[in-house]
């Protein structure tokens, strides 16, 4: 009796696991599925903030494409706790290749709490410009509509956050 109601409760389990997953791919097929409109999207400024910490592979790479979004008005802010961080010298290359670009670099090595990312964002906030704020790692590559496809969504008033994997 017990080795049944044991098979069963597997069953149930097993059963109740496939309904979750296919339910997860139909939320998540809807949701990729859902275009966001550029042209219902409000063209509001936004700042990145981009902490760093050492220059990863292909920084200037990276950070350039950030200098090309096919956005209207945007202000990128790099931040480093240290001055002699091998970060700085790429931003500046940064700053200097694309001079009709806002960016801001902040050094400052002030400490709020355990985190220093954490501390690092707080210490660049000052030097933000806009209410929209996208924080990125310092390691990802975007493609020139990234700015576009990360805002649409907020276009809806019903959303006031937006993650990406």
């Amino acid at each position: 009796m017990i080795a049944l109601a044991i098979k069963l409760l597997l069953i149930a389990s097993t059963l109740a696991a496939i309904v979750y997953y296919l339910l997860s791919i139909i939320a998540a097929y809807r949701f990729f599925s859902t275009r966001h409109e550029s042209q219902r999207c409000e063209l509001l400024p936004v700042s990145i903030m981009i902490p760093l910490h050492g220059a990863d592979f292909e920084a200037y790479e990276n950070y350039a494409r950030f200098c090309v979004q096919d956005y209207p008005e945007y202000q990128i802010v790099f931040g480093v706790r240290d001055a002699g961080d091998s970060a700085v010298p790429i931003v500046e290359k940064l700053i200097a290749d694309f001079p009709d670009r806002d960016i801001a670099l902040v050094i400052s090595d002030e400490t709020i709490g355990q985190n220093l990312k954490v501390s690092n964002l707080q210490n660049m906030l000052d030097r933000v410009k806009h209410d929209q704020i996208i924080i990125v790692d310092s390691d990802i590559r975007v493609e020139r509509d990234y700015l576009w496809s990360v805002l649409a969504p907020l276009s809806d008033r019903r959303v006031g956050l937006v993650t990406c994997l």
